[in-house]
């Protein structure tokens, strides 16, 4: 979803797992979208372009918003070719979020995320 490559009228395949099961109809709603639906990931999302400031793009902030969690210790990011593979290696070298930025994405998931995710989390 922080990938910023989604957008609000995005159409999933029809056998992707994101639109069929976008309301747990196969499986726990959890385990798409981390439980939050399509449409309010997305507008989430939106008011998190800050992050990608100073940094190459909303994918490598997001990945190394992972990486800077204290309490990740690896990430399993995907990747379709040699190029995406190199881009989130790259994340290693990309600057590190403060510890302001951090409270702040803190925040915001207390205040806007939490109250929206479905699911047994």
């Amino acid at each position: 979803m922080l990938t910023g490559k989604f957008s609000p009228v995005h159409v999933f395949e029809e056998d992707d797992h994101r639109r069929f099961n976008e309301h747990g109809e196969a499986f726990n709603v959890g385990e798409t979208f981390a439980g939050l639906g399509f449409q309010k990931g997305v507008e989430l999302a939106d008011q998190l372009k800050w992050m990608a400031e100073g940094r190459p793009s909303m994918a490598s902030a997001a990945l190394r918003w992972i990486l800077d969690c204290k309490e990740i210790t690896c990430i399993i990011p995907g990747f379709k070719n040699v190029n995406q593979v190199q881009q989130n290696l790259a994340v290693l070298d990309t600057k590190p979020f403060s510890e302001e930025e951090m409270r702040k994405l803190q925040n915001f998931y207390h205040e806007k995320v939490k109250n929206f995710i479905r699911g047994p989390y």
